[in-house]
């Protein structure tokens, strides 16, 4: 999406929503946060809390109370992600746990594109083949979004919010069929202002903190864990003010020799980490400037 000459996907849907934070008021989101409470994600809670009180052994135990913590949390998923669809409803949750694909396929059926020149984003982009038979991946993507939305409202008080969804269908080296993938694009609107270099560390600091109570864990392995569980590649990108996507290998490598504390991602091109605990430059399938954090 950010890299030049990309092969452009086939593109079945997408939208972008846009928040101007300025004229957001705290009020009216957790209004809607309690009104948008799904009945299944409740339901899934109470049986949580059923096995949390059975015999079971200490790890166990543990590892349920991590999930069941994180379960409660996630029912504000909802109201994150309908406020941008006024037509959708609570209801339309129906009985099934959820469902992350339906829930962007919704608002993308109200929503209509809008082009963002000057910006910064956070790429999460996902397989639709990702298990779904396993609650708990569904669990973590949830919670993962509302972390980053949370981030979102707090950082943009100064500015506006743009998130991108998408749905496509690419071709694969191995695959002549198309095969769907969905993504979202976080995008913070500059308005000329320096974006804070310390967002992504904070994002990163949060996913140490939260998941899985992972407290010994470094913010690359916490990263790691997530992009394996989701078959996902996370991309931050800063697009230069003429929206210039400039590839001068020198440049771009010379910019990553100056990286010390690594993964503060202030980069022309798209940063990747992948599952291998690295972290690198992309460029149309090409690795360049890897940096190791």
């Amino acid at each position: 999406m950010f890299l030049k000459k990309a092969r452009k996907p086939q593109t079945n849907s997408k939208a972008i929503v846009s928040l101007d934070a300025k004229h957001f008021e705290e009020k009216l989101l957790f209004e809607h946060i309690t009104h948008a409470l799904g009945v299944a994600q409740v339901g899934f809670i109470n049986v949580l809390e059923n096995l949390y009180h059975r015999s079971l052994a200490p790890l166990q135990k543990y590892q349920l109370k991590n999930l069941l913590d994180s379960e409660r949390q996630e029912l504000t998923i909802f109201s994150y992600l309908m406020q941008f669809s006024a037509a959708c409803e609570p209801n339309v949750v129906k009985h099934e746990i959820f469902n992350l694909e339906e829930m962007i396929q919704q608002i993308l059926d109200y929503l209509s594109p809008y082009q963002v020149e000057q910006s910064c984003a956070f790429h999460l982009n996902y397989s639709a083949e990702a298990p779904k038979a396993i609650l708990f991946d569904q669990g973590r993507t949830c919670f993962i979004l509302l972390k980053i939305m949370t981030l979102l409202l707090r950082s943009a008080l100064d500015g506006n919010v743009t998130i991108h969804i998408s749905q496509v269908k690419e071709k694969t080296r191995k695959c002549k069929n198309l095969r769907p993938k969905a993504s979202l694009v976080i995008i913070f609107n500059s308005e000329g202002k320096e974006i804070k270099n310390n967002y992504f560390n904070e994002l990163v600091f949060d996913f140490c903190e939260d998941y899985n109570n992972a407290l010994t864990a470094n913010s690359l392995t916490i990263l790691r864990r997530f992009i394996t569980e989701l078959n996902a590649d996370i991309q931050f990108c800063v697009l230069s003010s003429n929206n210039e996507k400039t590839n001068n290998n020198n440049e771009i490598k010379q910019e990553a020799n100056q990286k010390k504390n690594g993964c503060q991602f202030k980069l022309s091109l798209p940063v990747v980490i992948d599952a291998t605990d690295r972290s690198f430059l992309s460029n149309n399938e090409e690795t360049q400037g890897e940096v190791r954090c």
